[in-house]
């Protein structure tokens, strides 16, 4: 699982890789990355994580010592200081077309409901549903948390970050402390971290339901000797279909005749666990829009196993990944590793990670601290 330090250009540029290559910082456009891969962490993962990984000769895979040392040394949360008062210039330049300003999700100018929805936020075109949680934007409320109480249109005086005579979704949000604030909905985006983009930082994956499961099952490391079979994966594989455990911990059923298919599919191929992955099968009828819930599909449903982590979504389902991870760096027939020569990787996703990941990214390269990809486990 590549552990990475990204830095992007372009909104929605994330990347992952295992070596810096020299000239990529030279296009405007490029994403320059610092990581190590799964690898080195499996050199590490025996001295139980952190502290083994500074021992490692970073020299021979291109890792700076710098990089290695920030595993340690910086925090488990993200947190920054970019909001303050009002920017006056900033309101003075919105428009009929782009009426609000003071997003800081959104970069400095005017913005219009459109383009807030574009990026992934909630505005009068979708407004949140009282009892989401939500997470602001808005430079006087920068990334304040709460419980939507209240959404109501209402028409704006000004003074508020929408431009006056505008309509806009009004929204109250009560924090943890019982107070509460006032933002329209342009200016907030869902609190869910576990979206199908979710990222992690080191410390948060080794308390995760993943990394414990792995270590009690498993142990540390991946090796030829200690690997799961193809009969032990198709066991797994079999439990999960009968028992896929959506977020909120509800049984996903799952269409019979398509059980039995994905069954026949896993005995005839070699790579078994990597091929049904690599298939568009549909597992069932699709319950919820977000991407980060949707179990429809086969490789979502799995993908969204490892997103969400949850123990009981995570335990059928452990045998099966394993293999799939054993088979990414061995060569069964040979029980050699696969030497991967390095290089870029991208992340690609058919839609942005949710604002609240994109802010930790940007934040993560800033204090340049290493970042995990949930699905990536």
């Amino acid at each position: 699982r590549p552990l990475a330090i990204g830095r992007f250009v372009k909104m929605g540029q994330i990347c992952c890789a295992e070596e810096t290559k020299g000239q990529a910082g030279q296009d405007g456009n490029a994403v320059e990355v610092e990581a190590m891969s799964e690898r080195v962490l499996r050199s590490s993962e025996a001295g139980c994580g952190v502290n083994a990984v500074s021992s490692i000769n970073s020299s021979s895979r291109g890792v700076s010592q710098a990089t290695l040392n920030t595993i340690e040394s910086k925090p488990t949360q993200l947190w920054d200081d970019e909001g303050s008062e009002v920017n006056t210039e900033e309101y003075e330049n919105r428009t009929e077309e782009k009426p609000f300003a003071g997003h800081l999700g959104l970069g400095k100018g005017p913005f219009c409901a459109q383009d807030a929805h574009r990026a992934g936020f909630y505005s009068v075109l979708n407004p949140p549903n009282e009892g989401d949680e939500v997470v602001c934007f808005q430079r006087i409320h920068w990334l304040k948390r709460g419980i939507v109480t209240d959404v109501d249109l209402q028409v704006s005086s000004g003074n508020d970050g929408l431009k006056e005579g505008h309509e806009g979704a009004w929204v109250t949000i009560e924090q943890q402390d019982g107070s509460s604030f006032q933002t329209w909905a342009a200016f907030l985006a869902t609190a869910s971290e576990n979206e199908y983009s979710s990222v992690c930082l080191q410390a948060e994956y080794e308390s995760s339901n993943f990394h414990r499961l792995r270590r009690e099952t498993y142990g540390s490391t991946v090796t030829h000797e200690t690997r799961v079979t193809k009969s032990e994966a198709r066991a797994s594989l079999e439990k999960w279909l009968k028992a896929i455990v959506d977020a909120d911990g509800e049984e996903v059923a799952i269409n019979p005749a398509m059980h039995k298919e994905l069954l026949e599919i896993f005995d005839n191929q070699q790579d078994a666990s990597l091929h049904l992955y690599s298939l568009h099968k549909r597992l069932g009828p699709r319950t919820d829009s977000r991407k980060g819930r949707d179990y429809s599909l086969y490789y979502q449903a799995l993908n969204n196993t490892l997103n969400n982590d949850t123990k009981e979504g995570l335990q059928t389902a452990l045998p099966l990944i394993r293999r799939m991870t054993y088979l990414l760096l061995y060569d069964e027939s040979t029980g050699k590793e696969r030497l991967h020569e390095g290089g870029t990787v991208w992340k690609g996703d058919s839609e942005r990670p949710v604002p609240l990941n994109m802010q930790r990214l940007k934040l993560a390269f800033r204090h340049d601290v290493p970042i995990r990809f949930r699905q990536f486990q």
